[in-house]
């Protein structure tokens, strides 16, 4: 504790002597109760306890420690330290949390020494699975919601808004769901294939839970080296992507054997690449300093300055083009879904275009005189442009004028990319007359 000052902030602030007392007098009483009513009941309300108090309220009290060092100004403090990045990231994910891990503790040990790992058919949660793999699975469920609280805590912070981002209820419950679902839904199948491995469902799912717990805190630590002025690549975030798409592409490859590699590959890189760009390129920093300073480097030609300061958007949106690339050049042949028939070879590349036009026109919100409302307006230009103005083209007989502003998935492959190509050039030359009316009213 010594070697953190943060994790002995935390512990000394959560963990006074009435909590200690508190927390396992109140779960005692709730577990005597629950014993009346038969025994079948204190296994599943011990693992639905630990739910409330560890993974929901822990990973309330990760997104609440960010938040309240922004309000009471302390974060500046904190930022001068001589705590580095590694120690910062721990204190704050052992400390803050730590009292949530107590009360959770008791109910993990509790759950533990009323199931005995058979099926029950009158407890509420039947823990088939098993005790250990529902503890290891419970554990990085709450590590995981735990350290996405954080980042979105601290997100919340950057971009200004000093309270709890609407976004944080839906991604919480995003992971608790998908926490809850995974296991009981692998359960039915005989085996998990990835690359060919056979593997147990429910150990496919805790080792799987405990792969994205692993990576939210490294996520949570390259944020907060942003925060303290270091300068890193975006590997961790381009390392990331590559084991999504790892990840993903086994599955896949098991459930398609006969499915050529390196399409599977490319494939799944696209999908992922794409998802994680436009999930990220939200949260960024898209204002005038930071895109001036990676634009100065650029001109002066200090290429690692330029690594450095590339945004994570732009890392995936790469290697979502290039594997889009990659595609188109295999030949794939048309496939027809019912009625439809769609060039599913360069479908990606024209999706990948338009992503440039969408990305583009954030940054040309983001660069006007109100960048608070560049996400909003953002939204609402491109529901114009994929949805409203389309629709009411097709509706007066301009179809061809239509497929110029959504992509196009028909067989006709030329079309569509040249309608990508020309909507990504309209976004990129918003973007440089954007930035070029900043800069003249800078030299004046």
């Amino acid at each position: 504790m010594s070697g953190n000052p943060e994790l002995t902030r935390n512990l000394w602030l959560e963990l006074t002597p009435h909590r200690l007392i508190g927390m396992p007098a109140i779960l005692g009483l709730i577990f005597a109760f629950a014993s009346t009513s038969g025994s079948g009941l204190v296994p599943g309300l011990a693992l639905g306890l630990f739910g409330l108090i560890t993974v929901l309220w822990g990973a309330n009290l990760c997104s609440e420690s960010m938040l309240e060092e922004f309000r009471q100004g302390t974060w500046d403090t904190q930022r001068m330290s001589a705590m580095g990045p590694w120690q910062l990231a721990w204190g704050k994910l052992m400390g803050a949390p730590v009292f949530s891990w107590y009360g959770g503790a008791i109910c993990l040990v509790v759950f533990a020494l009323t199931t005995d790992g058979t099926a029950a058919s009158n407890a509420p949660l039947p823990t088939v699975l098993g005790v250990l793999p529902t503890v290891l699975g419970a554990l990085a469920m709450a590590v995981l919601t735990q350290a996405m609280g954080a980042i979105l805590g601290l997100a919340a912070a950057r971009s200004g808004t000093r309270t709890r981002s609407s976004l944080f209820i839906v991604f919480i419950f995003l992971f608790v769901s998908y926490g809850a679902w995974l296991p009981g839904s692998l359960a039915r199948w005989d085996a998990v294939m990835w690359f060919g491995i056979e593997m147990a469902p429910v150990w496919f799912a805790v080792l799987s839970l405990w792969a994205f717990a692993a990576w939210s805190i490294v996520g949570f630590w390259r944020m907060l080296c942003g925060e303290l002025q270091l300068r890193k690549p975006p590997l961790a975030w381009l390392g990331f992507a590559v084991f999504l798409t790892i990840y993903a592409a086994g599955l896949v490859a098991g459930r398609l054997p006969k499915a050529v590699p390196g399409q599977v590959f490319a494939g799944t890189a696209f999908v992922v690449a794409m998802t994680l760009s436009y999930g990220v390129v939200l949260f960024e920093q898209r204002n005038f300093i930071s895109l001036r300073r990676l634009a100065l480097h650029w001109h002066i030609g200090d290429l690692q300055r330029v690594w450095e300061e590339v945004p994570c958007w732009m890392v995936t949106l790469l290697l979502a083009l290039f594997a889009a690339l990659y595609l188109a050049s295999q030949g794939i042949p048309v496939n027809n879904f019912g009625p439809v028939s769609i060039a599913v070879g360069t479908l990606p590349l024209v999706l990948g275009l338009f992503a440039v036009r969408d990305i583009a026109l954030l940054h040309f919100f983001s660069l006007s005189q109100r960048p608070q409302r560049a996400v909003m307006a953002t939204m609402i230009y491109l529901g114009l442009l994929y949805w409203l103005l389309p629709s009411l083209l097709d509706a007066v007989g301009l179809d061809a004028l239509a497929a110029w502003l959504r992509p196009g998935i028909t067989r006709e492959a030329t079309p569509g990319i040249a309608a990508g190509l020309v909507n990504a050039a309209a976004g990129i030359a918003l973007v440089v007359w954007r930035w070029r009316q900043r800069l003249a009213a800078m030299a004046h």
